[in-house]
């Protein structure tokens, strides 16, 4: 028996974690979670593991994590073992392989494990015991519009393919965070539907760290939110939470600023939150300003969770033009928040927002032009949205939620 887990069924009907509750027959669970070092993965990684320690079961556990990245910081319990490895590490093929093929295999062995959750992509060995995979990569099953910089690039992301070809045979189960990615993950890769669980994202519990909002109150929009700086005064203000890559598109917003900038539009903002240490950052926020654009595009850097926390109160939309995404965890924060959504419209935002965003043609300029103005000029429209996203939000699990699900999951197959 496997358990199918949707985003779109509501948590009072019992879908979120019914299965995995108190008295569970005791496991030795062996997870890998040695390459999620950045950006939404590391954050989800460690809501993750926080909200399986939190759960009361008898079950052991055994971590593989990097070194340095924060998990270090999670107080896990008495039946958890976390073993470290230097972050350097999994950025080196040969060391990788050496990894996924002997290392870990071993340390599955040697910890008498009952059961696997590798959660990055990759479970090449087989294994055993029973192995859930997470998929997080959408390049897995979405190649059409992803575009490497490199032909370094290109050779590493064809050697990983190769290897994800084997997790694709050998996997046990996988979990996707949506049902666009289970339908790619079956089509691309011929991986039978009985195999593959819908088990979404919760929000990062750190970025909602001291409200204490009634649901009520959020579904409503009845929330105080707190004024913004003056700066901001005239501005309508279009948040894009991301990290640089190809990917993610953050050229479209260049040009859609200069788009509006000739149409003598004045009174948009864009806010990116760009390392500036990243590769390509920097060549970015060059352009910006040759393109005189520094009045239409500001970057805001990388932020904490209560620096993000505070542009989510401020902006009044969060505009999102990402060529790729498996989930797409600042939608769901954006509807947590009540900002209504502007997305380029590919199947991954739809199987995300439904009908509480707004969708513009890809890589049409004046398309989501004629959206962003059509919010502006439409408050109403722009509370319907914010209506719509929340009540989405609702639908969505918490992190012991998710837990729950992953475990019951496993228990399915024992």
């Amino acid at each position: 028996m496997v358990i199918f887990i949707f985003p779109h069924r509501e948590k009072e009907q019992g879908t979120w974690g019914s299965i995995c509750d108190q008295g569970e027959e005791r496991m030795r669970i062996a997870i890998n979670a040695i390459n999620l070092t950045s950006a939404g993965t590391l954050v989800t990684c460690k809501e993750f593991l926080a909200a399986l320690s939190s759960l009361k079961t008898s079950h052991h556990y055994l971590v593989t994590a990097p070194r340095g990245f924060g998990y270090e910081q999670l107080r896990l319990g008495g039946r958890w073992e976390v073993r470290f490895f230097p972050g350097w590490k999994k950025a080196n093929p040969l060391w990788r392989i050496w990894f996924d093929f002997f290392l870990f295999p071993s340390m599955v062995q040697n910890f008498q494990a009952d059961a696997v959750m590798a959660l990055g992509n990759h479970a090449p060995a087989r294994l055993p015991v029973p192995v859930l995979v997470l998929l997080r990569n959408s390049f897995y099953v979405d190649t059409d519009r992803y575009s490497l910089p490199s032909l370094g690039a290109k050779v590493r992301k064809y050697l990983e393919t190769r290897v994800f070809s084997r997790t694709a045979r050998h996997a046990d189960i996988f979990v996707v965070q949506s049902n666009y990615m289970k339908a790619r993950l079956a089509s691309v890769w011929k991986v039978e539907e009985k195999r593959i669980c819908v088990i979404p994202n919760a929000v990062a519990g750190e970025l909602l760290a001291g409200e204490e909002t009634p649901a009520r109150e959020l579904r409503q929009g009845r929330e105080e939110k707190p004024s913004r700086p003056s700066v901001f005064d005239h501005k309508m203000i279009w948040l894009y939470v991301s990290r640089y890559y190809p990917h993610k598109n953050h050229q479209f917003i260049l040009s859609l600023a200069e788009y509006l900038k000739n149409l003598g539009i004045d009174d948009l903002l864009f806010i990116v939150t760009l390392d500036q240490k990243l590769p390509g950052v920097q060549a970015l926020l060059e352009k910006i300003d040759r393109q005189g654009l520094s009045e239409a595009v500001v970057n805001a850097g990388e932020l904490s969770a209560d620096q993000l926390r505070k542009w989510y109160q401020w902006a009044d939309g969060l505009f999102f033009p990402s060529y790729q995404e498996s989930f797409g965890n600042p939608l769901l924060e954006a509807m947590r928040f009540g900002l209504p959504v502007c997305a380029v419209d590919l199947p991954y935002s739809r199987a995300l927002c439904d009908d509480s965003a707004i969708y513009y043609q890809v890589d049409s300029v004046a398309d989501a032009a004629q959206k962003i103005l059509s919010l502006r000029e439409n408050p109403s429209f722009r509370a319907e949205l914010a209506r719509k996203g929340r009540e989405k939000f609702s639908t969505f699990p918490q992190w012991n939620e998710v837990a729950r699900s992953y475990l019951s999951v496993l228990e399915a197959r024992m």
